[in-house]
């Protein structure tokens, strides 16, 4: 069934079977030669010598390290881990789904260069994506992807003209880790390449990629001759950047020196190869993983690269008890995503097909009683999102089939549909978040300010000085910048001139963030959070042209208002010295909010916290104002 076995010295030539030849796993590594028409295992392979695991269930280590027949994940991984008992299979309770295991799809994906010293690949295939419904709908949501296709076109490369794009990886062994861990580590061995379609014009895209990645620091050298027609700039300095690989006029490639002078020589197409060759073209996005990836040394040097790594060594080893990993995107009629993972044996194939199901079973509780606690209170995930999430996995099918299993969701437009809401809810919730907490960072300046200076930044003192019609020459948001990490901004005021002198003027392009309301860019220059100013007789707001210390808040700065968010329309630029006035019968109207609107507010003692508009006119008129008692 293997084709080539395991023998001391290697596994003896096999004809094959349905998983070709196997590696021999011995300390001298003879060969194992089989035969198969699984691209996945073509053939028996050189024997690697065998590796020590962490092994406390008599697991045979070279049977682990190699992916023989005989391991497994519970036996690997120990019986009290909490994985383990996930992965417990009962063969009456857990029914597997039916799922098409054949894997017989082709497409026309040109792999010249892939070769066995690569172990992972990404495929996009761009016609698929293009041809897909979902394409516009993601360019319409996206302004910078519409700027990036505007700016390839007119170097005259459009989407339309590029066949292919993937990403190949070779393993990853302790030295990189060990590198990447200790600091700034190089790019993985791993190239990017790109194909493009017959008679594409790469002349001006060859020289701006040169260009800017010289600009950018990358020491790349000039171009020499490699493969057959391929020219090759290597890079002197891997920690700044890859290299670049121009093959003919339809291929451009990045990545590490070795690598692209391997895809840049061809040579015969290896399992990897023949794996991303052997899905439907219709597939917009294919991502392949051989066990090959991680290199067998990273499990003897855990322990010295990281102790913290050792503690999940089992863990990580389980990737020896995969013979390969497909993941596949389709984008036609709606979107789809099915997984098909190849164990060493049946007995692995039934543990991590519970350990999927288990997961699958317990995430469904989890977002449905999520999903109830919602009717009652905010949970603080939109409902949205949960109701998406359970219907994903209402289409999700899981199944095995001898030692294969697989996964597959059907992401239908009514799942579509509800994920973009919740994404929009999403969004809209953490632009909410982010505008209270710039509230926030402004009141924690003020406290600040008053910390230093002994009163808030209204009212006339050395640092706030006035006109000689009695109001500041600046807004107190430029007094607080120092507080704000703003120190070398307000240095370049010159505080005794106005805010629209021409010196100042110049500066109030300079808006710090903190002023910037997340769903209000277009403001440009203004803010939306200002200082609420009243006064009425001997009582006043917080804030106005007037002295404030805490214990002029004789309200009580907990329940005194300092500074709104106010509507767009209010805003104010943010170095002129004005606020908002209120008229005390309507807060919510000199804010520029009507009925049914939530409201953040400051208060004195720095908390945050959103309103309705709908409170009684006399409630908002006690929040105001300072002193009203």
């Amino acid at each position: 069934v293997n084709g080539g076995g395991v023998a001391a010295n290697g596994g003896a030539p096999n004809a094959g079977g349905n998983n070709g030849g196997t590696p021999g796993a011995s300390p001298t590594g003879n060969p194992g030669a089989g035969t198969s028409t699984n691209p996945m295992n073509p053939g028996g392979a050189v024997g690697q010598p065998t590796v020590p695991v962490n092994n406390q269930n008599n697991t045979n280590p070279a049977d682990v390290a190699t992916g023989n027949a005989s391991g497994d994940f519970i036996s690997l991984l120990g019986d009290e881990n909490p994985l383990s008992q996930m992965m417990i299979f009962n063969a009456s309770t857990m029914k597997p789904d039916q799922i098409d295991f054949s894997q017989t799809g082709t497409n026309s994906l040109n792999v010249s260069g892939v070769t066995d010293a690569f172990q992972a690949a990404l495929v996009l295939n761009i016609q698929a994506i293009m041809a897909s419904p979902f394409f516009e709908q993601v360019k319409q949501a996206s302004p910078d992807l519409q700027e990036g296709l505007l700016m390839a076109e007119q170097f005259g490369i459009g989407l339309d003209s590029i066949e292919s794009i993937f990403a190949v990886l070779q393993p990853i062994n302790a030295d990189y880790i060990a590198r990447d861990i200790a600091g700034p580590g190089e790019y993985p061995s791993s190239a990017i390449v790109i194909d493009f379609k017959q008679g594409s014009n790469l002349t001006a895209l060859s020289q701006l990629l040169i260009e800017g990645m010289r600009n950018d620091g990358v020491p790349l050298q000039q171009g020499t001759p490699v493969g057959q027609n391929g020219r090759l700039h290597k890079t002197n300095d891997l920690t700044k950047g890859p290299g670049v690989l121009f093959v003919g006029t339809t291929r451009i490639a990045v990545g590490d020196n070795e690598s692209l002078t391997l895809i840049a020589n061809g040579g015969a197409p290896c399992a990897l190869a023949k794996r991303m060759q052997a899905v439907e073209s219709n597939k917009a996005a294919i991502a392949i993983v051989k066990p090959e990836i991680v290199d067998p040394s990273l499990f003897q040097n855990l322990a010295a690269i990281d102790p913290d790594l050792a503690e999940v060594g089992p863990a990580l080893q389980t990737i020896n008890l995969l013979r390969g990993l497909t993941l596949t995107l389709g984008v036609s009629e709606s979107l789809s995503l099915d997984l098909h993972i190849e164990t060493n044996n049946e007995k692995s194939a039934q543990q991590l097909f519970a350990l999927i199901l288990n997961g699958k079973n317990t995430l469904g509780q989890l977002l449905s009683v999520q999903a109830l606690a919602g009717n009652a209170q905010n949970t603080g995930v939109p409902p949205e999102l949960l109701n998406a999430g359970l219907k994903l996995l209402q289409s999700m099918k899981i199944g095995y089939q001898q030692n294969n299993v697989g996964l597959q969701v059907n992401i239908s437009n009514e799942i579509v549909v509800m994920l973009q809401d919740a994404v929009g809810v999403a969004q809209s919730m953490a632009r909410e978040s982010q505008s209270q907490n710039n509230l926030q960072q402004i009141g924690l300046a003020l406290m600040t300010y008053e910390n230093t200076h002994k009163q808030f930044p209204n009212g006339e003192s050395p640092t706030v000085q006035y006109n000689d019609n009695g109001k500041p020459l600046l807004s107190w948001r430029v007094h607080i910048l120092p507080f704000i990490e703003q120190d070398r901004l307000y240095r370049q005021f010159k505080l005794d001139e106005p805010w629209d002198s021409l010196h100042n003027m110049a500066l109030a392009d300079q808006m710090p963030i903190t002023y910037t309301h997340p769903n209000s860019p277009e403001l440009d220059g203004s803010t939306v959070y200002l200082a609420t100013v009243v006064e009425e007789g001997n009582m006043k707001s917080a804030f106005g042209n007037w002295l404030t210390r805490p214990r002029d808040i004789t309200d009580g700065e907990a329940q005194t208002v300092m500074l709104a968010e106010v509507a767009p329309a209010k805003a104010q630029i943010w170095t002129q010295p004005d606020d908002v006035e209120i008229n005390l019968s309507d807060v919510p109207g000199s804010l520029g909010f009507g009925p049914g609107d939530a409201i953040n507010l400051l208060f004195c003692d720095g908390r945050i916290q959103e309103v309705p508009s709908d409170l009684m006119a006399a409630t908002w008129r006690s929040l105001i104002l300072r002193n009203d008692g």
